[in-house]
């Protein structure tokens, strides 16, 4: 037989984190502790450009609509400021972003998959500035609160140092 109860959102943290939130499957966060091992390789950038309050990898970030904390909206319509920038985009969003850090001469470091036969590959190897790294598959945590993607090895996910005013 089958008996309903009841559990406390204290005692089943994701079912009431999803019963609350909307599960985006464009907004995965990398686990802090990459995100610390990015910014030892390639040095701390001052803004993350593709953020949510909630997923924001810096103090300072750019969201998708106006958001309280924000320091601006639409990443590929604000100015962005000059120095180190950090994104990591939405997929379909890439060669986007390729071509405003290419306007903005802007300086980033870019989450994005190593996918070669992309159309956009090719900009990345032209805009690179340091050798590329190639996150290893055991260290790929991407979360959304307590949820974690079922299957981020697939995404090949690495971090490339790209200047847009070398173009």
């Amino acid at each position: 037989s089958v008996r309903a109860e009841h559990i406390s959102g204290e005692a089943n943290t994701k079912a009431d984190w999803l019963s609350r939130a909307v599960v985006d499957q464009s907004e995965w966060q990398l686990h802090p502790d990459i995100f610390q091992e990015i910014v030892l390789r390639f040095g701390l950038p001052s803004v993350d450009l593709f953020a949510t309050p909630q997923n924001a990898q810096l103090p300072r970030f750019v969201t998708h609509y106006r958001e309280l904390g924000a320091e601006n909206s639409n990443a590929l319509r604000c100015r962005w400021p000059r120095g180190l920038l950090y994104t990591f985009p939405p997929l379909p969003l890439i060669p986007q972003v390729i071509r405003k850090i290419i306007e903005e001469g802007a300086e980033v470091l870019l989450v994005a998959p190593y996918w070669p036969r992309r159309q956009w590959f090719a900009d990345l190897r032209e805009l690179s500035t340091q050798v590329p790294w190639r996150i290893p598959d055991h260290k790929i945590q991407l979360v959304q609160g307590p949820i974690q993607h079922p299957d981020p090895q697939w995404l090949q996910l690495t971090v490339w140092r790209l200047n847009g005013g070398s173009w």
